[in-house]
């Protein structure tokens, strides 16, 4: 029986463990603010202002804000072409 050894370099190891972070990120339901405003490209400090305005899809747990996904590109389409905040 023959074994195949396959080797990565370590940049290819960091590539694919960083697509992995990625596709497990778009699995979730929700996201932190951080990633809220990476996936909008806004400040986190905007992100934030938006979780304080009245209908902005997020959810306050304890003392921790989460935006569920589904909501965020529902509101992301309604609000299309306005000028928000």
């Amino acid at each position: 029986m023959l074994k195949e050894s396959i080797q990565l370099s370590d940049q290819k190891l960091d590539e694919i463990l960083t697509e992995l972070k990625e596709l497990n990120k778009r699995q979730r339901l929700t996201l932190k603010p951080k990633e809220a405003a990476e996936e909008l490209s806004i400040s986190l400090p905007t992100l934030y202002d938006l979780c304080h305005t009245a209908g902005f899809p997020s959810v306050k747990v304890g003392k921790m804000w989460i935006i569920p996904r589904s909501r965020l590109e529902e509101w992301i389409n309604e609000h299309a072409g306005e000028e928000i905040a």
